[in-house]
């Protein structure tokens, strides 16, 4: 029996190998990019609407509302910016703009947001 060269066969399986699992490598690097990137979009986000309701309050409550930040799904509560800053010594538009930091779409409620009717 002739012993039949294995090697030949090897480098190629190599080469294959690696080229598959650099391009998983790329992939999963090119998911996280995207990933990254729509994370930092939405905390950019989350940063304006706390600047625009800590500094403007009820006014920038409306203009959450009418500009591309309203989060889809949800309405920014203006009234209870103007109506709760009265009532509770501007303590209601201070929780309410800390909590924009933390704003999720995929939590049941949000202070400061009332779900729109579907």
């Amino acid at each position: 029996m002739k012993k039949e060269n294995k090697k030949a066969g090897f480098l190629p399986a190599i080469i294959v190998g690696a080229v598959g699992v650099a391009a998983a490598i790329g992939g999963v690097v090119g998911y996280k990019k995207l990933h990254n990137k729509k994370q930092q979009e939405v905390e950019n986000k989350n940063l304006i609407r706390f600047l625009l309701t800590f500094f403007l309050g009820w006014i920038g409550s409306l203009i959450i509302n009418h500009t591309s930040l309203k989060p889809k799904g949800y309405t920014c509560r203006t009234g209870a910016y103007f109506i709760l800053s009265i009532l509770t010594f501007d303590i209601y538009p201070l929780v309410a703009s800390i909590c924009n930091f933390f704003f999720d779409p995929k939590k049941p409620s949000n202070i400061g947001y009332k779900k729109d009717e579907e």
